[in-house]
């Protein structure tokens, strides 16, 4: 990014505060439409601090620094950040200050530093050492300031932070890009080429999506929508985009008004083809660039609709600017996504099938490389966690209609399997020995869908304590993989099932046990998720399944310094029966993949664990041998899926 240390970025980026009269500066890791995954221009975070994690807040004050993460990235964010200055905030740890505690506390602190630099300057003023017309006596020397950058900041979050700010006699300045004039070759502001994903692979046409979220913008009440969200606005236009690496959205908003609706995005995307499309939709398009000066303008037909949990704090700004006051709702487009339609669904159990194919080739490829010895003692130990991930990779590019990896390919062995996130690197990547696991967590954008996949491969024999805890992560898989439950239920309620086994063994792991996951989309997308976690934020964890989502199972455990065990599946949620007692659904698995046998500790199986085990693996075989050409293959695969006894 730069040849600046972590260090001289700061010293710069106070340097900054310092002239503009700024004394708490806060960084998110998002960009304008609040993305997960962002492009490389949005990096704002890892500049700063050298930390790649994908969920990060930083803040930064004349003399101090603290970074939040979650759970998933507390192992990596902790050696990212050794030797630097910034402290480590592991968000939801016990003693651990949430970030707008902290910023009180920091906000009243500077405060409190401002007003006795005041009051001493007062005095010198008073003997006459101040010269006339200086800012000793102005009200903006003599304030607080906490800069952001409102595109970058949650509307939510921005509404607590401005609160916090008031408390404490703080006042924001909400136009601060951190790294303007810091940032050298700063990347460019992504706008790549869109694709039309037609009416026969999509399942619907864009009239009748458009026509579905006004009924249920009118069912709360309002005639006005802005939408934010890139895969929100992909799948509402049946569009495509390239603007985020594995992510193929185009950064856009769009704002619906009546029976207008206008999509923006930026000028040279707008191809005859793009153009065409969209007007045959009844959609105007409009630059990218054109969309705050447009939302200030707006005449609303009727009440206005956003997400507060999407949209920007800038966004709400200026509405409030031009004195619109918002219906805050969690967007109608999110929902209307998450169910997938029929061709939707015929299009991803077909995909999860090749997909599934490709990772057996690849497991039984590593399988054989384990029978040759090469990753003993005696072998060349050539062979590292980005080999694997190449080849794996590799299989999936063999499918029809594969676009690029979901996600970057996870390889971890040993120690860095505990990493959650981990993602190898040519620099400091493992070699694969006997002994341990190697854990693979990936998966394949494709036209027709998108997927995600976890298995943990011994490498070797490995210790009856890593059996025991691969056999309870296992079982853990299993149990959810084909839960029953009452229509109702939310992912909270289904989060306990997965949990069970390795609570009652005092164990557990620190992220969600499942996320909804897009249609040619973002591997990550909501309302629904699988969490015990309620917060005002979790509307995932509270929303309602229903048939037609598509959700991850995935367990695991993570021993740090030793090892780590995921295991993830995709399900289906489907219609199960109905009966006095009211209506029933379950999930469904749509990959198909062996769990290792190698790994398991069958004594510590119950006769149900048993049957599911069984029941899954006879599946596999069934589903997913037609699609071995390799006799061998064919084979490895008959014995990954043996009966257990």
């Amino acid at each position: 990014m730069s040849f600046m240390t972590v260090e001289e970025r700061l010293d710069k980026l106070r340097e900054r505060m310092k002239n503009e009269s700024v004394d708490v500066c806060l960084m998110t890791s998002t960009d304008f439409h609040a993305s997960e995954y962002v492009s490389d221009y949005f990096k704002v975070t890892e500049f700063f601090s050298g930390c790649t994690s994908d969920n990060v807040i930083l803040i930064v004050s004349r003399n101090s620094a603290a970074l939040w993460t979650d759970g998933r990235y507390f192992i990596s964010a902790a050696k990212e950040l050794e030797g630097s200055s910034i402290t480590l905030m592991r968000t939801g740890e016990p003693g651990v200050l949430k970030v707008e505690e902290y910023l009180s506390k920091i906000l009243s602190e500077s405060a409190k530093s401002t007003e006795e630099e005041a009051g001493a300057s007062d005095g010198a003023a008073s003997d006459g050492q101040a010269a006339d017309g200086e800012a000793s006596g102005s009200e903006a020397s003599n304030r607080t300031y906490l800069a952001y950058d409102a595109r970058c900041i949650r509307a939510d979050r921005g509404s607590q932070y401005r609160q916090i700010a008031a408390a404490c006699n703080a006042a924001v300045k909400d136009d601060f890009d951190a790294a303007d004039g810091i940032w050298e070759n700063r990347p460019e502001f992504p706008a790549n080429p869109l694709w039309i994903m037609d009416e026969s692979v999509a399942g619907q046409s864009v009239k009748s999506k458009l026509e579905k979220t006004k009924e249920r913008m009118k069912q709360k009440g309002a005639t006005g929508l802005i939408l934010t969200k890139p895969d929100e606005i992909m799948w509402l236009t049946n569009l495509r985009g390239n603007d985020i690496l594995f992510n193929p959205v185009a950064l856009s908003y769009m704002i619906l008004n009546g029976s207008e609706t206008v999509f923006y995005i930026k000028e040279k995307l707008m191809t005859k083809e793009i153009v065409s499309h969209l007007s045959s939709c009844g959609i105007e398009l409009r630059s990218y660039d054109e969309f705050f000066k447009d939302l200030a303008a707006v005449k609303w037909e009727g009440r206005v609709m956003t997400d507060p949990f999407s949209v920007s704090d800038a966004v709400i700004g200026t509405l409030a600017e031009a004195g619109i006051r918002p219906l805050l709702s969690v967007s109608p487009v999110m929902a209307l996504k998450a169910v997938k339609n029929e061709t939707e669904l015929a299009n991803l159990r077909a995909v999860y099938l090749q997909d599934s194919a490709a990772v057996c080739r690849y497991l039984y490829r590593l399988d054989k490389y384990i029978k040759e010895g090469k990753f003993s003692p005696e072998g060349q130990l050539s062979y590292k966690e980005t080999d694997a991930a190449g080849e794996l990779d590799d299989m999936r590019r063999t499918i029809d209609g594969y676009l690029s990896p979901s996600f970057e390919t996870i390889s971890a062995f040993g120690e860095n399997a505990a990493i959650v996130h981990y993602e190898p690197k040519k620099e400091t990547e493992a070699a694969i020995r006997e002994g341990s696991f190697l854990l693979l967590d990936s998966g394949g954008q494709y036209k027709n869908g998108t997927t995600d996949i976890t298995r943990t491969v011994p490498i070797g024999e490995v210790s009856a304590k890593m059996k025991e805890h691969f056999t309870y992560v296992a079982v853990a898989n299993l149990r959810l993989l084909t839960a029953q439950f009452r229509r109702g239920c939310t992912g909270a309620n289904l989060d306990s099932i997965a949990r069970e086994v390795l609570w009652e063994n005092g164990l557990d792991y620190n992220h969600g046990t499942g996320h909804g996951i897009g249609y040619c989309l973002n591997v990550h997308e909501g309302p629904q998720n699988i969490s015990w976690k309620i917060t005002r934020e979790s509307i995932g964890a509270n929303t309602p399944f229903e048939p037609g989502m598509i959700t991850s199972d995935e367990p695991g455990f993570y021993l740090e310094g030793e090892y780590g065990i995921r295991t993830e599946s995709v399900v289906e949620c489907v219609a199960d029966e109905t009966d006095e007692t009211g209506r029933f659904l379950r999930l469904r698995p749509l990959t198909f993949v062996p769990i290792s046998l190698d790994a398991l500790d069958v004594s510590l199986l119950d006769a149900s664990d048993i049957e599911r085990l069984n029941a899954y693996h006879e599946e596999v075989y069934k589903k997913i041998s037609p699609l071995l050409t390799d006799s061998e293959e064919k084979e490895w695969l008959r014995r990954m899926t043996a009966p257990v006894l």
